[in-house]
C-alpha cells in the first residue's frame, strides 16, 4: 500500500520527474502545473474526481483565506457529489511547517480562472476523464488493496417456470418470489431479472484518483486523530461506524438542505474549527517511522 509521502512525491514530480502531457490525447491547453495542483487539491481536500474537476467542481470563490484563533489557514469549500453538492469545510493550515502545499496551492487558484481545474467543457465526461488519465499517468506502478465486499447483480430468470408466489407492494405493483437454479430465492418486481449478491474477494488494484480520498482519510484517522465528526465534516463520510460516533445535535448537518455556501459560511467555518487545531502537526512529524 503506497504511504501519503509516497502519493504526494509523485504529485511533486509532476512536470520535474515525468510529464502527464506526455499522453497525447490530453488537451494542450492544460499543461503540467493545471494536473499537478488539481491533484493537489484533490488529496489535500479527500474529494472526489467530480467533486475536482466534474458535475460539482471547485471554483475559485469556493477558496477563503481565513485563521482559526491567530493561526492563518486557507478554507476549501466542497460540493459533496454523493450529497447533491452540499457544501463541506476542508480547512488547511497555511504554514507551511504543517502543510508544505497549502499557500502555493491557494495562490495558483487565487491569480487563476474561475473554474481552475477545468479541462473540457464537458464537465460531466471528458473533463473527468482527462484527470483520471493523468492519473494513471501519475501513480503508474502503484497497487491499492481492496478490501472484500458484496455487491448485487441482475440475474435473468424464467417467469414462467421460476416464480413460485405473487404480492403486491404498497402501492399495489406485483412482486414475485423466484427461486433459482441453484434454490436461492428472492422476491423482484421485474419480470426479467432478479437481484443476487455476490462477493469479491480481496484484490490489489492500480492506483487511481479515488485512491487519493482513500488515502487522506486514513492519514486524518490515524495520524490526525480524526473521529467520526471530524471525518464526516472534512470529507462527508458518512459510513455507519464512522456515524454511530457523531453526537445527534451535529447530525443535523449531515441531513439538512444546506446549499448555498456564501449565506452558510460562518456555519461551515465553526464545523472547520471543530478538527483544525489537529492539524498542526508539524509535516515531519507524518508517517514518522518508529
Amino acid at each position: 500500500m503506497p504511504t501519503y509521502r509516497q502519493i504526494r512525491d509523485r504529485i511533486d514530480g509532476i512536470g520535474t520527474d515525468f510529464s502527464v502531457t506526455d499522453i497525447g490525447f490530453l488537451p494542450k491547453y492544460a499543461d503540467d502545473e493545471q494536473y499537478k495542483m488539481a491533484f493537489m487539491f484533490q488529496l489535500l481536500t479527500a474529494a472526489r474526481i467530480s467533486e475536482v474537476c466534474g458535475p460539482y467542481l471547485f471554483r475559485r470563490d469556493d477558496m477563503f483565506e481565513v485563521d482559526f484563533n491567530g493561526e492563518p489557514a486557507v478554507l476549501f469549500i466542497v460540493r459533496t457529489a454523493k450529497r447533491k453538492g452540499k457544501p463541506r469545510p476542508c480547512a488547511v493550515p497555511l504554514d507551511p511547517k504543517y502543510e508544505p502545499w497549502a499557500r502555493p496551492l491557494m495562490e495558483y487558484i487565487k491569480d487563476g480562472p474561475e473554474l481552475p481545474f477545468k479541462f473540457h467543457d464537458n464537465l460531466t465526461g471528458t473533463s473527468k476523464r482527462y484527470l483520471m488519465w493523468a492519473a494513471q499517468k501519475t501513480f503508474e506502478g502503484m497497487m491499492w488493496p481492496m478490501i472484500e465486499y458484496t455487491r448485487s447483480i441482475d440475474v435473468p430468470y424464467d417467469h414462467e417456470t421460476q416464480v413460485l408466489k405473487t404480492r403486491f407492494t404498497d402501492l399495489m405493483y406485483p412482486e414475485y418470489l423466484v427461486e433459482l437454479e441453484d434454490g436461492l430465492r428472492a422476491w423482484t418486481t421485474s419480470k426479467e431479472t432478479v437481484k443476487r449478491s455476490i462477493k469479491i474477494f480481496d484484490r490489489w488494484k492500480r492506483v487511481t484518483s479515488h485512491v487519493m480520498r482513500k488515502r487522506r482519510s486514513r492519514t486524518l484517522s490515524i495520524e490526525y486523530k480524526f473521529d467520526g465528526t471530524d471525518l464526516a465534516y472534512y470529507g462527508g463520510w458518512t459510513e455507519q461506524s464512522q456515524s454511530s460516533n457523531i453526537p445527534a445535535a451535529l447530525k443535523h448537518y449531515l441531513h439538512a438542505d444546506i446549499q448555498g455556501i456564501k449565506e452558510n459560511i460562518g456555519l461551515l467555518r465553526e464545523m472547520a474549527n471543530r478538527y483544525f487545531f489537529k492539524l498542526l502537526v508539524p509535516f515531519v512529524e507524518i508517517e514518522k517511522p518508529l
